[in-house]
């Protein structure tokens, strides 16, 4: 029973994102889709990722007022986090952009030009 409990507390901690243990040895992938993107996940939480042209930025994740970031970098077509996660770019225009978790679940993000869809936490913490 105990086996069993330490395996689903595995599977539900790599649930939301698979890993990265080597962000610093990565090199990022220029893109022209720069500046600020923000949207929900599942009424979970509110990110708001800012690109950088040479594929550098960092990613602000609002947990219900609790507001965490980290610096990411685009790799082709994945965004890598400091902390070890990673999202695959599943589709990006002028004005969307739609981040899938490695094990299910999607970030749809908004071109936020102004930072009007961001939260009060995340914009404390990105000026």
């Amino acid at each position: 029973m105990r086996k069993i409990l330490l395996s689903l507390g595995c599977l539900v901690s790599l649930s939301g994102c698979a890993t990265t243990s080597n962000f610093y040895e990565l090199t990022s992938s220029p893109t022209d889709k720069i500046g600020y993107w923000t949207g929900p996940h599942q009424n979970i939480s509110v990110a708001t990722l800012k690109l950088n042209s040479d594929g550098t930025g960092v990613i602000c994740q609002d947990y219900n007022g609790v507001a965490k970031v980290v610096s990411v970098k685009k790799v082709e077509n994945k965004i890598y986090t400091q902390d070890g996660s990673f999202w695959k770019i599943k589709n990006i225009s002028e004005n969307k952009l739609e981040l899938a978790y490695g094990l299910g679940g999607s970030y749809f993000l908004n071109k936020d030009v102004n930072l009007t869809l961001v939260t009060p936490a995340c914009l404390e913490k990105l000026k």
